[in-house]
């Protein structure tokens, strides 16, 4: 096939996606101002963002922020926009030993080591854990990225019905004796299914069966637990997962990520993670600013508060009116099967001043399509009535 024809596939394939409603394209706003984005003319409610608790898009965070850059950039005390090589060359700082000494304080007995994003985190980790000898046995919707993880490390791969601990079990018995090492993966916060992982029974199996336990927080961090370290620190398993990962994209307003491992697992991915060792680090200016949301303590802990609140009545309220919805917590999918209507009930939303985008296979599963909804702490809930009128449509 000549490049030619190769650009013929291409352009047949796209008209096709377009013809399914499965054709993707940017929407980019021209503000942002808390919950609320500018576009083509309109201010819309924003329910696509992972912004949970509303830190990226605080203008007076941003400012206060921005000030304490300009003050440090001022003192040459951190070099701010490059950290122009890989932290074991050139880009370390020492802001990115009091990022990480700040998160291992959140898991006694844990040593953290920063990445600079959950895909790097997870694709740069599981290769190093297990190979092809090895065994995976992942949750049915885990995350893209976990899937990459696997596929780089050349590992066995089975996956267990989502959320079925029987079936989980069923697969280890079968498979776990034919293979050297095992290891377990799966998200806490499923960040399609807004639904929350049996962590009490993952790791009596994990125990059991001598496996490895990988814990994506991702869609957790910042929300739920003692200070925001997720859910195994809110249900008390943290000690018990062996390669616990967060992000600072999501609820931390910010972009990287983490790994909370013990020692020598730490030291071990120093020297064999690939996107740790070959990446250019994170820029200082971007660690700086996780560490000052962290430093935001009682008005983090007012949030996850409200952030809370606002998701048990959203519940409360879709059961007490029949709305279908799926997840117990701030994470809401709208299941709708097709492509088609999920594009359509997404159009209605922005009708109604609701940024709501449609969410389509490859990312969840051929009829499943789905609005995401994901609330936010600096939503009130009058913000919502015209959400609820939409979906009242919906489901009447």
């Amino acid at each position: 096939m000549n490049t030619h024809e190769v650009f013929e596939a291409w352009q047949l394939e796209l008209k096709n996606l377009a013809s399914q409603g499965r054709l993707r394209s940017f929407r980019t706003p021209v503000e942002r101002s808390g919950p609320w984005v500018g576009w083509e003319g309109k201010t819309l409610l924003n329910l696509s963002s992972n912004d949970y608790l509303g830190l990226a898009s605080d203008p007076e965070l941003n400012l206060e922020l921005a000030r304490l850059l300009y003050e440090k950039a001022q003192a040459q005390s951190l070099p701010l926009f490059g950290s122009t090589a890989s932290r074991l060359m050139a880009g370390a700082h020492l802001v990115q030993e009091e990022l990480e000494a700040v998160l291992e304080s959140l898991y006694p007995g844990k040593k953290v080591l920063l990445y600079n994003s959950g895909w790097h985190v997870n694709t740069g980790i599981i290769p190093v854990i297990v190979g092809p000898p090895d065994v995976i046995f992942a949750d049915r919707f885990v995350h893209a990225s976990l899937v990459d993880g696997w596929k780089l490390s050349g590992a066995t791969l089975h996956r267990y019905r989502h959320n079925d601990m029987g079936h989980l079990e069923e697969l280890l018995k079968q498979y776990r004796p034919k293979h050297s090492r095992s290891l377990i993966l799966t998200e806490s916060v499923f960040s399609m299914d807004g639904d929350e992982a049996d962590l009490s029974a993952l790791v009596d199996l994990k125990r059991r069966f001598d496996s490895f336990l990988y814990l994506d927080e991702a869609h957790a961090f910042g929300v739920l637990g003692k200070e925001g370290g997720g859910l195994a620190q809110q249900e008390g398993w943290d000690r018990e997962v062996d390669f616990l990962v967060g992000t600072f994209g999501k609820a931390m307003g910010s972009m990287g990520a983490f790994v909370a491992c013990a020692e020598i697992a730490r030291n071990t991915l120093i020297q064999k993670s690939r996107p740790l060792i070959f990446s250019t680090a994170l820029p200082p200016s971007v660690t700086q600013s996780v560490l000052f949301y962290f430093g935001q303590n009682e008005e983090l802990a007012e949030r996850r508060e409200r952030l809370k609140k606002l998701w048990k009545q959203f519940h409360q309220r879709a059961r007490a009116e029949g709305i279908l919805v799926r997840g117990s917590t701030w994470i809401i999918p709208v299941v709708l099967g097709t492509p088609d209507r999920a594009v359509q009930l997404a159009q209605e939303c922005l009708n109604a001043g609701i940024w709501g985008l449609p969410i389509r296979p490859p990312t969840v599963p051929e009829g499943s399509s789905r609005l995401r909804l994901s609330l936010r702490s600096d939503i009130e809930p009058a913000f919502l009535e015209p959400l609820w009128s939409v979906l009242a449509k919906e489901f009447s």
